[in-house]
């Protein structure tokens, strides 16, 4: 992923964005696979998009966080990630075993919690863009007036 986008930090935040894009169609794909082979496909997409969002947004931080915050910050990641994780084990045990609800359905549930998150992410994203160029525009107009 790196070799195609690159590793300035806008290709940076693209590349966090598909690997969050692949980890949600990769549940999904957890969730309706109907063999072992498209089962173990899913679970290869899934993984890239989770070694892919972890990867470019360690980058990332290493790169706009300043040398004496940035191990606060990692710290912080890592307790959030901690207990990200927890929580989405603990739901996804209890809607496992609720009677309703069964692996399948959990799986469908979870990829479209993270299809939510990826699109809110994406918006932020593009808004963001928007606005930085809208920025740099206005300082370019201004500079030249």
């Amino acid at each position: 992923m790196r070799r195609a986008l690159g590793s300035r930090p806008p290709r940076l935040i693209l590349g966090a964005t598909i690997g969050m894009i692949l980890v949600a169609v990769g549940i999904w794909g957890l969730g309706t696979a109907p063999t072992f082979g498209l089962f173990l496909l899913a679970t290869l997409v899934r993984t890239v998009g989770s070694g892919t969002m972890w990867v470019f947004s360690a980058v990332l931080l290493q790169i706009v966080v300043p040398d004496r915050y940035r191990g606060r910050v990692f710290a912080f990641e890592f307790a959030m990630l901690t207990l990200t994780q927890s929580v989405s084990t603990l739901l996804a045990g209890v809607f496992q075993d609720a009677p309703a609800w069964g692996l399948n359905q959990t799986a469908l549930l979870f990829a479209g919690m993270g299809m939510v998150f990826s699109f809110g992410w994406v918006s932020f994203y593009m808004w963001s863009r928007r606005n930085a160029d809208h920025e740099r525009v206005q300082a370019f107009w201004y500079a030249r007036h």
